[in-house]
C-alpha cells in the first residue's frame, strides 16, 4: 500500500473517531449544560414556592391554594410544544420530613420522605437534589427533585421540592444539539480539506524523489530535486552518492570491456607485423611490416587520448563555470577550421543560424563537441556534396543540427550509435573510427543538462544537439 493510501486511510480513520468524540462529547456538554440550567430554574421555583407557603402561615396551611394553582398550571402547560413531556410537579414535607401535600399524587400525603436526599439534606439547612431512575436499566427515565427550605421564625419548618423528568427536557437538548450538528459537520470537512493538503505537502517531496529515482533507473538526464525537510535530503543526498557509486562500477566494468575489445585488434596486428618482420625476408617487406606496427601504434595512441578526454569528462558531475555563448561565434570558428578540408574534396557548408541566439556553457566543451560532429559528417559525405549546419530556438529550446548527405545510419545501428567504442565501416574502405566521438558528444550535453539526438532522415544522417535555454 502507498504512502499516500495508508495517509489518507489513517486520516478516515482519525477523523471517524473525531467524531464520534466529538460528538459524544458535545451531546454529554449540552447535557450537563441543560441540566444545570434546569436545576437552577427547578430551585429558583421551589424558592418562590416556599416563600408563598411561608406567607401562607407554613408547611400544609396553602394546600388547597397550591391545588388550584397546579390544576390551572397543568391546563395551561400540557400540550404546549414549550413544555414538552410535561411540566413541574412538587411535594412538601414538614420539618420531619412527613410529606404533607404532592401535586403529582395525593397518595403520597403522609409518607415519611425523610430519609431521601433533597429532603434529608435541605432539613439540615444543607443544599438538597438527587436524580432518581424510575426504570434501573433506562438512563432517560430519570426524574430530577431539587428542594428549597421552607422557614418559620429563622428556622426551618418544612421542605418543598420541585419534580420534573429528564425525558421532558430531552426534546430541547436534541433540537439545540440538532442546530449545532451542521457547524460540527463543516469543521470536519474543513479539518479533512486541511488534512489532505497537509498529506499532498508531505508526499510531494516523496513523488520528486520516486521520479528522479525512476529517471536514473532509466538512464535518462535527471535533475537533482529540491526536497524538504531535512531528513528526505538526506535521503536524497544518501541516493545520490549510491547513483554515483553505482554508475562508477558500471563505466569502469564497461570501460575495461570495450577497452580489451577495441585494444585487441591493433595488439595482434603489431604482434603479427612484429613476428614476421623477425623472419628472414627481404627489406621492403620488412619496412611495410614496421609501418604497419607504427600504423597501429598510432592508432592506440589515438584511441587512449581520446579515452582519457571522455574519462575526464565522465568524472565531472556538471560545468564549474558557464559563460554567455554567441552560437553563430562558435559555427563560424569550427567551420573555418575545416575549411582547407572541405575545399580538398569540394564541400561546402550551408549554415543557417537565427542572429542572436546565446546559451549558457563551457565554449571549449561545446565547440569540440560540434566538431566531432562535422568530423563525423566528412567521414560519411561523398566528394562535391553539402553539410548543413542549422541552429534555431523555439518553446525554451534551442537546436544545434549537424546534417550531411551521406549513405545515413543503418537501422540497427541507430540505438547504439552513442555508445562507446561502437564505429560504422567508413566508404571507400578506411575501416572504422575509435567509437568514442560521438559518445565524447554526448557526455558534453549531459553536461549541460541537454541532449544530442540521431533524426533519421531520406539521405544522410541528421545530428541534433538540443539545450533549454533562452532566445536573446
Amino acid at each position: 500500500m502507498s504512502i499516500r493510501r495508508r495517509l489518507v486511510l489513517l486520516m478516515v480513520v482519525l477523523l471517524a473517531l473525531s467524531a464520534t468524540f466529538l460528538t459524544r462529547q458535545l451531546f454529554n456538554s449540552f447535557h450537563r449544560g441543560y441540566a444545570d440550567i434546569v436545576e437552577s430554574l427547578m430551585f429558583d421555583f421551589g424558592t418562590a414556592l416556599a416563600s408563598q407557603v411561608e406567607l401562607e402561615g407554613g408547611a400544609g396551611t396553602a394546600n388547597e391554594k397550591l391545588e388550584s394553582l397546579f390544576k390551572t398550571y397543568r391546563e395551561r402547560t400540557t400540550g404546549n410544544p414549550q413544555s414538552a413531556g410535561g411540566g413541574f410537579e412538587i411535594y412538601i414535607t414538614d420539618d420531619r420530613g412527613i410529606v404533607v401535600f404532592s401535586s403529582a399524587d395525593p397518595a403520597e400525603v403522609g409518607r415519611d420522605y425523610s430519609r431521601w436526599r433533597d429532603v434529608y439534606l435541605t432539613l439540615r439547612n444543607s443544599y438538597g437534589a438527587r436524580a432518581t431512575r424510575t426504570n434501573p436499566d433506562d438512563p432517560t427515565s430519570s426524574i430530577y427533585f431539587v428542594a428549597a427550605p421552607i422557614r418559620k421564625n429563622g428556622k426551618i419548618a418544612g421542605v418543598v421540592t420541585v419534580i420534573k423528568s429528564k425525558q421532558s427536557i430531552e426534546p430541547f437538548l436534541l433540537r439545540a444539539f440538532q442546530q449545532v450538528v451542521p457547524y460540527v459537520v463543516l469543521g470536519l470537512i474543513l479539518v479533512a480539506i486541511f488534512a489532505v493538503l497537509v498529506m499532498n505537502w508531505v508526499t510531494r517531496p516523496i513523488h520528486r524523489l520516486r521520479d528522479y529515482a525512476l529517471q536514473i533507473s532509466e538512464e535518462r538526464s535527471a535533475k537533482i530535486p529540491q526536497v524538504d525537510p531535512k531528513e528526505l535530503r538526506e535521503l536524497l543526498d544518501a541516493f545520490e552518492k549510491m547513483r554515483i557509486t553505482l554508475e562508477g562500477k558500471r563505466e569502469i566494468e564497461s570501460f575495461v570491456q570495450g577497452l580489451v575489445h577495441e585494444l585487441k585488434s591493433p595488439l595482434t596486428a603489431i604482434r603479427g607485423a612484429a613476428e614476421l618482420a623477425l623472419e628472414p625476408i627481404d627489406s621492403s617487406r620488412r619496412e611495410r611490416f614496421l609501418k604497419s606496427i607504427l600504423e597501429e601504434n598510432r592508432r592506440l595512441q589515438r584511441l587512449l587520448d581520446e579515452l582519457l578526454r571522455i574519462a575526464r569528462l565522465s568524472n565531472r558531475t556538471g560545468l564549474a563555470q558557464t559563460q554567455a555563448i554567441s552560437v553563430q561565434n562558435i559555427v563560424d570558428r569550427v567551420t573555418s577550421a575545416f575549411e582547407a578540408l572541405a575545399e580538398s574534396r569540394g564541400i561546402r557548408f550551408d549554415v543557417s543560424v537565427v542572429p542572436g541566439l546565446e546559451l549558457a556553457g563551457d565554449p571549449e566543451l561545446l565547440e569540440s563537441a560540434l566538431r566531432c560532429l562535422i568530423l563525423n559528417s566528412f567521414d560519411f559525405a561523398p566528394d562535391g556534396s553539402t553539410i548543413g549546419i542549422a541552429a534555431q530556438a523555439s518553446d525554451g529550446r534551442l537546436t544545434l543540427a549537424v546534417q550531411d548527405q551521406g549513405s545515413g545510419v543503418p537501422e540497427f545501428a541507430r540505438d547504439k550509435i552513442f555508445d562507446r567504442f561502437f564505429s560504422l565501416e567508413r566508404p571507400g574502405g578506411e575501416g572504422k573510427s575509435t567509437g568514442l566521438g560521438l559518445n565524447f558528444v554526448r557526455e558534453v550535453m549531459k553536461l549541460h543538462q541537454g541532449t544530442v539526438s540521431l533524426i533519421p532522415t531520406s539521405s544522410g544522417a541528421r545530428f541534433a544537439l538540443e539545450f533549454s535555454v533562452s532566445h536573446s
